[in-house]
């Protein structure tokens, strides 16, 4: 039969036009037209106006096709699929006390703490949503002082001794071979003047070839602390040879103070060396030559004269390579 609606050739047994979606079997029993036209009630899917779309219009199964029946089952489906997660979701995520957790972690902020208590760190609560990081409680190492490596005393390495004195009424053998060096100048800390007789004192009367004359000092005492300088041309000096006190007499000698110790500085060394109370030539011998360009003698003890403490030395020789 054709749809008195829509024109469409349609099936007699079914209650909606699969053309147009308007009902036919009210059309069929009242004989009226849809819309107010003879045949009754318009169908619920018409959209008012001619060709009208019906979700439901197809073959078979009460008028609805078969992609239309699919469709529906899909739905149904996913509808029961939807409230089956939400189910998981809900009875996941709600504890037996009804405190939530977090959905990425296994424990609450509460089971990380007491583990924290466990492990030594402290984990600060955090905003939900936020992960807790443990941080970590800095512990003093206690450090050992560093142990001292026990060092040996270096070994003192023997120095000989740099020069020997002796006294004796002749020359030494090895000073035969050197020569007697010139002494150029000459100063003293201190010298004295006489007021009766022409007598020189001063340090030059030490180095003008005569024993008679003499160098005395001329302030208090005996003479200790008294310097000398003397310089000349730069030589190898290995002797040296004193008449110490006032050999103008042997009298005088033994009035007059004399040094028994001085201390010898001389191309930056230094030695010390102690005389005998004797009128004899004194003799200080090196034991390898001493490059230098002048001496200091510093008298640093005298024995005492019987009458006078005026120290005195008559002569000095230098003697060199």
């Amino acid at each position: 039969m054709r749809c008195p609606n829509c024109g469409g050739e349609t099936d007699a047994n079914l209650r909606f036009c699969r053309h147009c979606g308007e009902r036919i079997d009210h059309i069929q029993q009242n004989g009226q037209m849809p819309n107010g036209q003879p045949g009754g009630e318009s169908s619920p899917y018409s959209r008012g106006g001619g060709n009208n779309y019906n979700p439901y219009s197809g073959h078979g199964n009460g008028g609805r096709s078969p992609g239309d029946i699919l469709m529906i089952a899909i739905g149904t489906v996913l509808a029961l699929a939807a409230v089956g997660i939400a189910v998981f979701i809900m009875t996941h995520m709600v504890g037996d006390g009804g405190t939530v957790t977090k959905k990425d972690s296994s424990v609450s902020v509460e089971s990380e703490k007491a583990e924290s208590k466990n492990s030594g760190k402290t984990v600060a609560p955090t905003k939900e949503g936020a992960s807790a990081k443990p941080t970590e409680t800095p512990t003093e190492t206690p450090t050992e002082p560093p142990t001292a490596t026990p060092t040996e005393p270096p070994t003192a390495t023997p120095i000989p001794q740099l020069a020997a004195s002796y006294s004796c009424g002749s020359t030494p053998g090895v000073i035969a071979s050197l020569f007697k060096v010139t002494i150029t100048d000459g100063e003293a800390s201190s010298e004295l003047h006489q007021k009766e007789g022409n007598y020189d004192n001063s340090p030059q009367m030490m180095y003008d070839g005569d024993s008679v004359t003499s160098w005395q000092h001329g302030t208090e005492g005996n003479g200790t602390g008294q310097q000398l300088r003397f310089t000349f041309n730069t030589a190898s000096i290995r002797a040296i040879c004193f008449k110490l006190g006032n050999w103008r007499t042997p009298d005088l000698y033994r009035q007059n103070s004399r040094p028994s110790r001085m201390q010898l500085t001389l191309g930056g060394e230094t030695v010390n060396v102690s005389f005998t109370d004797s009128m004899q030539n004194h003799y200080i011998v090196f034991n390898r030559p001493v490059l230098a360009a002048d001496i200091l003698i510093t008298i640093t003890a005298a024995y005492d004269g019987i009458d006078f403490n005026d120290c005195c030395i008559s002569e000095m020789e230098l003697f060199a390579e």
